[in-house]
């Protein structure tokens, strides 16, 4: 028996064995990207999305001191009104 032939060893199923340990690494790679991606938009959004909140409190806060000063104006008229503003630490 020729020593070639009797250690010989197809080179088909280490190959298909290779292709397959690929395969799943490129698709386990693939997924823990998807969902890494995923759980840092979540995270994201859900930061941005507070501080939405804060600025439209704030927005609210504002607009209601500004309509507070109009009707305070429009009630006690020019000369009283500026009076008043200016007692109250306006500028």
């Amino acid at each position: 028996m020729n020593e070639e032939t009797r250690f010989s060893v197809s080179k088909w199923p280490l190959l298909g064995l290779f292709a397959i340990v690929a395969l799943s690494l490129a698709a386990g790679g693939y997924w823990l990207y998807h969902h890494e991606t995923q759980a840092i938009r979540i995270e994201k959004f859900n930061g941005l999305k507070g501080i939405v909140e804060l600025k439209t409190n704030q927005i609210v806060r504002w607009r209601q001191e500004r309509i507070a000063d109009a009707r305070l104006w429009a009630q006690a008229g020019v000369d009283q009104g500026a009076t008043f503003y200016f007692t109250l630490g306006g500028t």
